[in-house]
Formats: C-alpha cells, structure tokens, sequence
C-alpha cells in the first residue's frame, strides 16, 4: 500500500529518513523526456562532487502516488521487454562482469524502493546514496516520468531535505513531440523500417493515441508540469532549461552553481542514444498538425518567458493554427 499524499505545501509530516539531509544538495530532474535527461544523467555521474543511482529513471514517486504496478512500470522504463524478470539475464550467465553486478546492484536497490514506496523512505534513501563517496555535495535522480507528479508529491519531495531542487529540461515540443515517435517506431519496425510513410503514419496514430487519454504527447505538455511544480516548489529551488541552450558552457556552469557543485566542463559534443532512422524528414503538414495539437504549450511558454523562447521554438510555434498552401 503506497502512502497517500494529499497535503499540498501543509508540512504535516516531517519523519523522513535523515540520510537525506547527509548532502548539501537533493536534487530531481524530472523530464522532459527526449530532451537530454540521458546526457545529464551521464554527466552527474561522472561529476566527482554529485550522484546518482546506477539505475536511471527509477520511477519511485510514481509509485508512491500509486502505481498499480510497480514492476511493470520499471520494466517499461528500463526497456527491459523479455518476458523474465529482471534478475534471470544475471543469474543465468555463467559468470557476470563488473558492469552486470553493477547493474544486479541497482535493480536490487530499486526494487527495494518500489516495494516499500512509503515515509520515511529507508530504501529510497539506500538507492540515492548507492553512488555517494565523501567528495559528494549534490545527489539525487533522473526520471522523466516525474514530470506527471501531482503537487502533493512534489512537495512531499521538497520536504525531504532542507535545499531540495527541481531541474526541468524543455525541448521545442514538436521536436521533442518527433524524436519519441521515431524512438517508438525504431523499437516497433527497426530502424531500416523507417521511411516517410512509416514515420508519418506513427506520428498520426500518436497523437490519435493522445487524443484518446494515452500520453505519447504528455511529455510535451510543459504548461501541466510548470502548473503543478509552481503549486509546491518555491520558484528559487527550480531550473527550468531548453534543450536547445543546456549545452553551452555556460548553462552547465548556471547548473553546476544551482546544485552547488564545483563547475565541471561538460562534453557537449557527446550525443547519447543518437537513433538511427534520425535522417527521415517529416512533412511540414504533419509538423503543422503537431504544432496546432500542441498549441496551448506554445501558448503558456511564450507567455511565461515573454516571448523570449529558443529559435526552433518559435518556428514552430508560427506552425499552429496555419494553413496548408
């Protein structure tokens, strides 16, 4: 039974484990998806002064808001599709390299937290702390599902530690909307299947799939996440980043300030999870139809940033409510 939270800002419990205060920093990047939480996620890692665990996107606060299947929902995030648990690729090796018992180590770590998703949070607290030495100043997680936490949850995680920040990456959403479909289409047809009509025809039943409830365009849905971390994160303890901008030095530098950790220079000409399939273009018309699908993101972000948005955002934007020549 997972804890209930449904006490927004109210601080009404406090009883958490206190290994969550043993760094200076606890931190939560929570999205969006395809829009360099991977990146970030390696580039954390590999920081001597942060932390990470070595499984990423553990998904453990949806759990905590509920998740009828944890299991489940940490198979789909691990892209793990056989249908054996997660152990039986171990176990059944005669022998297992370092990297497998590393991995072994963390699906170990984040099971434990999936089966006890509840205050004070020991075995949670176990997974952030699976990486920290005594150089450590800022840990925490990467998990792009986290952008679909209601309030209450948010606040339940600002509540753990006393300097709890939030980093929120922002892709164009018709881009970001693009490079999960073609990730879609690469695990369904390969990627010598994608062509045109094959992209084309994905992209039209993504967003059918949205408009019946599912949430393929949900990752692009910025203005849901942003309503709901104003309603419990104090708006100093949120970075909010484009995509088109995080890979200049000094944005990773801003980063680094904003955990509190020494600036490391980031490789920024390192692509991680480059799919093939990537050199298929899509039709202006289905890009115009994912703009107009997308138009109230467009809408709340040019608002809120007054306008001053990355070029391909407003290139995009102009895309909506136009018409077909």
């Amino acid at each position: 039974m997972s804890h209930v939270l449904d006490h927004p800002k109210s601080g009404s419990f406090t009883g958490f484990d206190a290994r969550f205060k043993s760094v200076g920093c606890l931190f939560f990047v929570v999205g969006a998806q395809k829009s360099g939480t991977t990146w970030l996620n390696k580039y954390l890692r590999e920081h001597a002064n942060a932390a990470v665990p070595q499984w990423k996107e553990n998904n453990f606060w949806n759990m905590v808001e509920g998740y009828p299947d944890p299991g489940a929902m940490l198979m789909e995030q691990k892209k793990l599709r056989e249908e054996k648990g997660f152990f039986q690729r171990f176990k059944e090796k005669a022998t297992m390299s370092r990297a497998d018992t590393r991995k072994q180590q963390g699906i170990t770590l984040a099971l434990a937290a999936a089966d006890d998703p509840n205050p004070p949070y020991s075995a949670y607290a176990d997974l952030l702390l699976e990486n920290c030495t005594a150089d450590t100043k800022a840990m925490g997680e990467v998990c792009p599902a986290y952008a679909f936490l209601k309030p209450a949850t948010y606040a339940e995680m600002a509540r753990l530690s006393d300097n709890v920040r939030f980093i929120y990456l922002m892709r164009d959403p018709v881009s970001r909307f693009i490079s999960s479909v073609r990730h879609s289409l690469r695990n369904s047809v390969g990627a010598t299947g994608i062509d045109s009509d094959s992209l084309s025809a994905a992209i039209h039943a993504h967003l059918g799939m949205s408009a019946n409830g599912r949430r393929p365009i949900g990752h692009s849905q910025y203005h849901r996440t942003l309503a709901n971390l104003d309603a419990a994160v104090a708006p100093e303890n949120t970075s909010l980043i484009f995509f088109e901008e995080m890979f200049a030095q000094d944005k990773i530098e801003e980063l680094c300030a904003f955990l509190n950790i020494p600036y490391k220079p980031g490789k920024v000409d390192r692509v991680v999870h480059r799919g093939a399939g990537g050199e298929v273009e899509v039709s202006e018309d289905d890009r115009r139809m994912i703009a107009n699908a997308l138009a109230p993101v467009y809408d709340f972000m040019l608002a809120r940033f007054d306008g001053n948005l990355p070029d391909k955002w407003l290139k995009s934007a102009a895309l909506r409510n136009s018409v077909s020549g």
